[in-house]
């Protein structure tokens, strides 16, 4: 895959002004390569990242935010003879005006796979920032016969929020849709700088 990783927890220590949203583009330049790993700028900030293959030092890359959950950032490639083409593979990136007057941003996977790697499965990533509980991040994953959502959600009282609406969240999505519904809940886990 033409795409480079950086550690969620990096990029929150070490560059917290940073804001990647998904479906958005980024110019960035290798610093320097050291096997799969280097260093590259995007800003002002120096961030240690996992490079594909075919990435030099001295290279400036155009960048699209293809998913920020969990504990990578995935950036991909855009070519720049493919900058339109970009567009169009991505036509399910959208920002979704919310009720507080902010904007949630969704994007497709492109891949079109998940859990198992289905052909048949799509999925749509969104981490909504709300301001009383904190970056909640969902995964909706649709099938022919069924419709499956993750939610992510800070310990606490997010998770118990989360966990408590869970059951009218899988009879919306079971009425809606007309498959059969799940909802997950789970802890969000950030992880651990080890060299802090």
């Amino acid at each position: 895959m033409e795409a480079i990783q950086l550690s969620a927890a990096m990029l929150r220590n070490q560059a917290p002004e940073l804001v990647l949203r998904l479906g958005s583009t980024v110019a960035a330049r290798v610093l320097e390569r050291h096997g799969a790993r280097g260093l590259i700028t995007i800003g002002n900030a120096v961030l240690a990242a996992e490079l594909p293959d075919q990435v030099r030092a001295g290279d400036t890359l155009r960048l699209l935010v293809q998913d920020a959950t969990g504990e990578k950032v995935t950036l991909k490639l855009v070519h720049q003879e493919g900058a339109q083409q970009s567009q169009s593979q991505h036509p399910l990136a959208a920002s979704v005006p919310l009720p507080n007057g902010g904007f949630a941003r969704i994007h497709a996977d492109q891949e079109g796979e998940g859990r198992g790697g289905s052909r048949e499965e799509r999925s749509v990533a969104l981490t909504y920032n709300s301001p009383a509980l904190g970056s909640m991040q969902f995964r909706l994953s649709v099938e022919p016969r069924a419709v499956a959502v993750t939610v992510r959600a800070a310990p606490g009282p997010p998770h118990a929020a989360a966990e408590e609406a869970a059951n009218e969240l899988r009879d919306a999505l079971a009425r809606v849709t007309g498959r059969a519904a799940q909802v997950t809940v789970l802890p969000r886990e950030d992880p651990v700088d080890l060299y802090a």
